[in-house]
């Protein structure tokens, strides 16, 4: 029972591994440039609130299941404000091309809200069934 509630740990552990090593090893041999922010920094802060909003909704779930749907999305909308503040110290520096930082953050952003959509979609489906 417990190996099947942290499943999603497991699957977004992996995914952070795995995309923070190719991020890393694209970034190290095509560009050569130092971030803004550590790559490490990104992908924790992306595993670190992806977590805490598929726990929640899965919670959510046990306990109200008319609900779900409210607080994914205020859970997303929590998330992408979270995701402006970490990225507002560079919005808000003097370095010249930030564009590539800016993609740097974005493009893990959106493979991390695909996962958290598919986990959350799989476990619905999942207890619907």
């Amino acid at each position: 029972m417990l190996q099947k509630n942290n499943a999603h740990f497991i699957v977004l552990l992996v995914l952070a591994v795995v995309l923070y090593g190719i991020h890393s090893y694209l970034g190290m041999y095509f560009f050569n440039i130092t971030p803004f922010f550590p790559l490490w920094q990104i992908y924790l802060f992306l595993f670190i609130t992806t977590a805490l909003l598929v726990t929640t909704v899965y919670y959510q779930k046990k306990r109200k299941p008319q609900s779900v749907f409210a607080v994914f999305m205020v859970g997303t909308l929590i998330k992408m404000i979270l995701a402006l503040l970490f990225l507002l110290p560079l919005l808000l520096s003097d370095i010249p091309n930030k564009i590539l930082d800016v993609v740097n953050f974005f493009i893990p952003y959106l493979i991390f809200l695909t996962a958290e959509v598919f986990i959350i979609n799989k476990f619905l489906l999942k207890n619907n069934a």
